[in-house]
């Protein structure tokens, strides 16, 4: 089984060549393969491709999941609000 993700990367935010970026993670048996436009490559420089254009794991505010659009332009502005500042990291202050 595979997962692939194709990056618009017409704005060069991503350090490859190309307008698209295809990443694809293969998954085996016994080890995972990775690919990034079709030329194997290790995890490592996945995280670091990612992490130069912005993406980080320990930001997970990136993934928005299904639903979770509507639920925002639902929410009462007290509700924004307070996800705002989660978000921002300033809930503490």
């Amino acid at each position: 089984a595979f997962c692939e993700i194709v990056f618009d990367n017409s704005d060069g935010r991503l350090s490859v060549d190309g307008d698209e970026v295809v990443l694809r993670r293969t998954i085996g048996l016994k080890k995972d393969e990775f690919f990034l436009n079709r030329k194997r490559v290790n995890k490592n420089d996945v995280h670091s491709l990612l992490e130069s254009a912005g993406f980080s794991k320990s930001n997970p505010y990136y993934i928005v999941q299904q639903g979770k659009v509507n639920a925002l332009c639902s929410m009462s502005n007290e509700e924004r609000l307070t996800l705002l500042k989660e978000v921002a990291g300033t809930t503490v202050y």
